[in-house]
C-alpha cells in the first residue's frame, strides 16, 4: 500500500483544499453546497482546525506519498460524535484503513459509540452493516442518510 499518513490540516493551504473539495465525484457524495472559492475554502479550513481543538475531536489531512488526498476525523455532531472522511476518488480503496484509524482515534478519545453518516448516494456496505451494532435510515438537514452506529476500538 502507498504511504498513507495523517497530518495537520494547515499543512496544506486553501487552494489545495479547494482542488480536492470541488471535485465532482467528491461532491456527488456530500450534501449539496456551493463550490468552494479561495475565501470559502480558507473559512472551511479554519473551522476544521478549530474543530480539531475541541474536546473529543480529532481532524487530520490525509496524505498518500506526501500528496493531499483528503481529510478525516472524529467530530462533534449534535449530541453525539461522528466519523467523517472525504477522500480523492483515486484513493477510494483506502476506506477500511481509514475506518480502522478513525475507530482507534474514537477509542483514544474515550467515546463509547460513534456514528458514520453516509449520504443516500453511497451504496449499501455489508462490511459496515456487520460492524455496526445498529443501522438507521434518517434525514439530516433535508438529505437521506444511512447511519452506522459503531463501537470504537478500545
Amino acid at each position: 500500500m502507498s504511504d498513507l499518513r495523517f497530518v495537520a490540516l494547515d499543512h496544506f493551504d486553501a487552494d489545495a483544499w479547494m482542488g480536492l473539495l470541488n471535485q465532482d465525484r467528491v461532491r456527488s457524495h456530500l450534501m449539496a453546497h456551493p463550490r468552494f472559492d479561495r475565501a470559502s475554502a480558507a473559512q472551511w479550513l479554519q473551522a476544521k482546525i478549530h474543530l480539531d481543538t475541541q474536546p473529543g475531536c480529532r481532524v487530520r489531512a490525509v496524505t498518500m506519498n506526501d500528496r493531499l488526498v483528503g481529510w478525516c476525523g472524529v467530530q462533534a455532531e449534535g449530541d453525539h460524535f461522528e466519523l467523517a472522511a472525504v477522500i480523492d476518488p483515486a484513493c477510494w480503496g483506502v476506506g477500511r484503513t481509514l475506518l480502522r484509524q478513525l475507530l482507534a482515534w474514537a477509542g483514544e478519545l474515550g467515546h463509547q459509540e460513534v456514528a458514520l453518516h453516509l449520504l443516500h448516494t453511497r451504496r449499501r456496505y455489508r462490511y459496515l452493516e456487520r460492524l455496526a451494532h445498529r443501522v438507521e435510515h434518517n434525514q439530516l438537514l433535508g438529505d437521506d442518510f444511512t447511519t452506522y452506529w459503531l463501537a470504537p476500538i478500545q
